[in-house]
């Protein structure tokens, strides 16, 4: 019985640490995605993707705008993505992020800021979690895809990166 104690109250202990020491940065964005496909095969499709909106982070008053352009590689039963998004911010400062999905039957996406300027480029090296939901779904004449999404993400930073963020000037 103690040997099963100590394992929890270990756990508790870090996750309670982890908790009271770390802050979360929420990171919104709505706008439109393009897919142009091209069907390898009968399991294998692969499916140029741009993507462009407007996007936010609330918490430290950010908006501004990002362009991105990835893959998606459907291979059997398994779908991957890899994008990479330029974001603009409303000062004209620069950032850039990459999105990833490896899991076919998750929605969760990793995501993480690469390199940038101004307050976003704060983040560089964060590693965050989002999801995204897609509607307005249109074929088109050329069979490529448009529809409309809002992606919803969050990333757990210290609570000395957020004060940074917060006092950035």
């Amino acid at each position: 019985m103690i040997k099963n104690i100590k394992p929890s109250i270990i756990i508790f202990i870090y996750m309670l640490l982890k908790t009271g020491y770390s802050e979360m940065i929420y990171v919104e964005s709505y706008g439109e995605n393009f897919f142009k496909s091209y069907n390898i095969s009968e399991n294998k499709t692969f499916r140029y993707v741009n993507a462009n909106g407007i996007f936010s982070m609330d918490q430290i008053n950010i908006r501004g705008i990002y362009d991105c352009d990835g893959i998606v590689e459907e291979v059997d039963a398994s779908t991957s993505l890899n994008m990479v998004c330029k974001l603009t911010d409303e000062f004209k400062n620069v950032s850039y992020a990459k999105f990833e999905r490896r899991d076919s039957g998750s929605l969760v996406t990793v995501f993480n800021f690469l390199s940038g300027e101004g307050v976003i480029g704060l983040l560089e090296g964060e590693k965050c979690l989002g999801a995204s939901h897609r509607f307005n779904v249109e074929t088109l004449p050329s069979g490529h895809i448009k529809n409309k999404s809002y992606f919803k993400g969050k990333c757990n930073i210290s609570e000395a990166k957020y004060k940074e963020l917060l006092n950035y000037k």
